[in-house]
């Protein structure tokens, strides 16, 4: 197995230390968001450890259903940093080199598809696939893709509609490794290399791998799963439309797909730099390293490196109004959810702010 020297990750110093702001505090962030009147809510949570700190406000659903940290909600993209840390638990373990061309790993479907859309699969591997850096464009940025679930919302979507998407936006953007580019279908394609390893249904593999039920976030589930007992599904809005009648498989297959309360979604993060996700610190340093990625990207394995200022803050963003960020060095994780899109980069802000405020509180 080829495996990367850690990089340039101290141990954390403070995490004992940490200052969690108040429940009285997250909700005046909350109530200070230009929600507009009659909005849909929104939910925060910090979580360091085995503590915890949550606030909401507004409504969940038409009914005026009140809104918590406790309420699920679809992770969108956050997903993408518990497919990474899937993949990297599976490299931790001696099951896949992340210098592995993709071509043996996804299906031989797949494979064919993407070779005659010119995608060299011999050439991208796992590590390009992690960090957006495999020349992929990304299917969920076709107008074409969001027309046709505007068009038929209940349509039931596969893996290789999502592929087919992928390739009618044209050839690949760049050569393996060369350059930074988002894409959902990377993930999509991780997501069936993550199933095809473990023989594992992917939000299994994840919840085994990730030891999900070992940190008691048995309400955590994947979309198609069946629900746990607790809060109802909480309705999310996209330009005034009520996005909950869209199937879940329009974004299930690891770009997408896992279902959680903002509360777990914290603590959830807040493992993956307290070591309880990975057996060594060496991972979550390649994690959060990623040696060999394309210069000038802001995308390591699953995260975004961001801060500034002498902060090492990491974070991902989802396309339902999400936001999360971890800070390692007090292994203290933030995560938030505005129910109407259009509260995104606020609530972006709002999630890197106290982020900030957690690491200076180190």
């Amino acid at each position: 197995m080829t495996r990367p020297k850690a990089g340039g990750l101290a141990a954390p110093t403070c995490a004992g230390n940490t200052q969690l702001a108040s429940a009285e505090a997250l909700y005046a962030t909350l109530a200070a968001l230009d929600r507009g009147p009659g909005a849909p809510g929104a939910a925060i949570a910090i979580a360091a450890g085995d503590r915890t700190v949550v606030a909401a406000i507004g409504s969940a659903a038409p009914d005026g259903r009140k809104m918590t940290a406790r309420t699920p909600v679809r992770l969108a993209s956050l997903t993408k940093t518990f497919t990474a840390a899937s993949v990297l638990r599976l490299w931790e373990t001696g099951r896949l080199d992340l210098d592995t061309p993709i071509a043996g790993l996804i299906s031989p479907k797949h494979d064919r598809m993407l070779r005659g859309g010119g995608y060299e699969t011999e050439a991208i591997t796992l590590r390009h696939l992690l960090m957006h850096a495999g020349g992929l464009a990304d299917h969920a940025e076709s107008p074409a893709y969001l027309g046709a679930i505007l068009a038929d919302p209940n349509h039931v979507w596969t893996r290789t509609e999502q592929v087919a998407v992928l390739l009618e936006l044209g050839p690949p953007l760049s050569e393996p490794g060369t350059g930074f580019a988002y894409s959902d279908t990377g993930y999509v394609l991780l997501g069936e290399i993550i199933e095809r390893t473990t023989a594992q249904p992917l939000g299994q593999a994840v919840r085994d791998l990730l030891r999900w039920d070992d940190l008691g976030l048995r309400q955590v589930r994947w979309e198609g799963e069946p629900p746990a007992q607790g809060p109802a599904q909480a309705h999310q809005w996209m330009d005034g439309f009520d996005t909950t009648c869209f199937h879940g498989s329009i974004d299930a297959f690891g770009g997408g797909g896992i279902v959680a309360s903002i509360e777990d979604a914290a603590r959830l993060y807040s493992a993956l730099v307290s070591g309880a996700t990975f057996d060594r610190p060496e991972t979550l340093n390649v994690m959060l390293t990623a040696p060999g990625h394309p210069t000038g990207s802001p995308y390591r394995m699953g995260l975004f490196a961001g801060g500034g200022d002498g902060h090492r803050i990491y974070r991902h963003g989802g396309f339902w109004g999400l936001d999360a960020a971890v800070i390692p060095d007090s292994r203290l994780a933030v995560a938030a959810v505005g129910l109407d899109q259009a509260l995104t980069q606020q609530i972006t802000t709002m999630v890197e702010n106290l982020a900030r405020a957690g690491q200076d509180g180190c």
